[in-house]
Formats: C-alpha cells, structure tokens, sequence
C-alpha cells in the first residue's frame, strides 16, 4: 500500500546547504482515521528527513485496520493518541496540538497522512522560521505530472470579497519557478510550521464551525488579522496524493447528480454550505460582499461540475487557471 516519496525513486530534493537548527524539537501532528499504508509511507518520510529533532503524534480517530498496532510495530517512536471516531479533522489536530504542547515541543508542524516529506523540509522551514523572526512558514506542496512536479499551492491569498476561499498565483506551475521566499496571507494544513507562541495569541482551530475542511484556512486568517508574519519556503517540499481523501472533483472522478448535492452537506466535502456561509461570514468585509462571494463561489462550482460531466477539459483548464 505504500507509495513511492519525495525522498526516494521520485527524486524530489531541496537546498542542500540548509542550516539545521538543532536545538528546536518539532511535535508534527498527523490526524488519521484507517489508510495505514499511507501513514506508515508518510512516517517514512519523516524518519530519513535531515533534521531529526521531531516526535510525532498521530492521532488515531477509530480506525479499524490496525493503525496503532501497525504503529507500534513498525514506528515504536511514534505517540498515537487515541480519539473514538467523531473527531474528523479539526478536533484531532487540536488534541494532538495539546498533547505535543504539554510534552514541551517548541514548534508544531500540520501534515496529513497522505503527504511525504522532502529530507529537507523540516530543517528548512526551521531554518526560514529563525531567520525571519519566529514566523509561521508554510511549505510548497506539489503533485506530481509527467513534466515534473506541479505546485498544488504556496503562498495563498484570501478572495472571499471576490467569490474565493483562496486565490492561489502558483497553481500548477512547475516548483522551479517560485521565489525562494514568499510571504502568504493564509496557510493550509499540509506542511506548516507553527511556533508554540502562536498558539497562546490565537487559540486553537475552530472545532465547532470547520469540523473538517477550512479550519486551516480559519486560523491561517485569524494569525494574519494578529500581525503574525508568514511565509512559504520553497526548498521546504510536501508531496501530496490530492484523489486519496474527502469528496472532491476532477476529469477522472466525476460525482453523480446525488454526488453533487451531497458534497454540498457532506462534511468531508470542500464545498459544504454550512462551513463555506461560516467561512465567507466571518472574513467578508461586510454582507453584501458575503453574499456576493457565496453565489460566486457556488456558480464556479456548478459550472465546474457541468464542464466535467461534458467532459470540457480545456474550458475548466482555462476557467481555473485565470480565475483562481
């Protein structure tokens, strides 16, 4: 089940000259429920990285194919605490969040079980985070094409007042072509390095709004409106498997009509109303732009899913890469 990574056949490498801040221990918090071959690969990752100041804390959320014993077996190292099944993603990130503050950690790093590790990543998000002042840095997460490595998202700007959760100017482009640095509005839950100060300012994830999706995004924008800085490394590598988890759409997977009304009330969907209204509330500049961003948003969704079911690649191509 597992696949092959960043740091093995796949050849995905960073700055070799990274510094590597020896002294800082980083809790990397990884929420599960069952897909153990993808969280055994994605530890693997983590154990060849160059940096080796980390523990890791998978936060098992009621699988029943073994996780922990899996674990236990294969990474002894790993702390697996354990959640009864109704967690979904926020709720489990915030009780490993807890578990690895209390164990004293000075960094926090979000990852998902479907990411793999460059060997640099975590040395030089240590790295930029220390050169830049204790910032939030954010990593590049990339899929991978037949011409390379594909960024999936870096920096991210907030677009709710224009119909966008997130506008987001490196869709696609090829990982050599980014700046080294760059500086970000908001963050996404793959990859990012969060100092155990933030925490303090900001609270937690927002458990009771965003069960699943966009309580990254929330927090992201909440650390923003605080003055807290932060930045995406470039040499700092997440890959990602984007068809593992969750509803989601594209040219091979396409939902029925009863798909796509369920995605809107699924809370494992990207496009679920209640999270979406939350989200769109809290960050628009008043009603009106809510509104306005609302029916915009879902248009683009509604035509997106008609562009799919006609099978009209190019026009959806061409209608994500200009307006996202």
């Amino acid at each position: 089940m597992e696949r092959s990574g960043v740091t093995g056949d796949r050849g995905i490498t960073a700055n070799p000259k990274t510094t590597v801040m020896r002294k800082a221990t980083i809790g990397i918090i990884i929420p599960v429920h069952n897909r153990v071959g993808h969280t055994v690969a994605c530890i693997d990752s983590i154990s060849r990285s160059t940096y080796q100041g980390f523990r890791v804390y998978v936060v098992d959320d009621g699988s029943t194919d073994g996780t922990a014993s899996i674990l236990a077996e294969r990474h002894p190292h790993v702390k697996v605490v354990r959640g009864d099944g109704s967690l979904w993603w926020t709720k489990a990130t915030n009780l490993g969040i807890r578990q690895a503050l209390d164990d004293g950690v000075d960094h926090v790093l979000l990852l998902n079980n479907d990411n793999l590790l460059s060997r640099e990543t975590l040395g030089e998000l240590l790295r930029v985070s220390h050169d830049r002042g204790g910032a939030i840095v954010g990593s590049v997460v990339v899929v991978k094409d037949d011409g390379g490595w594909r960024v999936k998202h870096a920096c991210l700007a907030s677009g709710v007042d224009r119909g966008i959760k997130a506008r987001n100017p490196y869709y696609n482009r090829y990982l050599e072509d980014l700046p080294e640095i760059m500086t970000t509005e908001i963050l996404s839950g793959q990859g990012s390095l969060i100092p155990r100060w933030v925490f303090d300012k900001t609270g937690f994830f927002d458990s009771v709004h965003f069960p699943q999706y966009m309580a990254d995004f929330d927090f992201f924008m909440r650390c923003r409106r605080k003055g807290i800085p932060m930045f995406v490394a470039r040499n700092a590598i997440v890959e990602d498997d984007p068809t593992s988890t969750g509803i989601h759409m594209s040219f091979e997977r396409v939902p029925s009509f009863r798909g796509f009304a369920r995605s809107l009330i699924a809370i494992n969907s990207h496009r679920n109303v209640r999270a979406n209204v939350a989200y769109f509330r809290r960050y628009s500049k008043d009603a009106v732009r809510c509104l306005f961003g609302l029916a915009i948003f879902y248009a683009g969704y509604l035509t997106s899913f008609f562009l799919a079911k006609l099978g009209m690649r190019r026009v959806r191509f061409f209608l994500i890469n200009h307006f996202r």
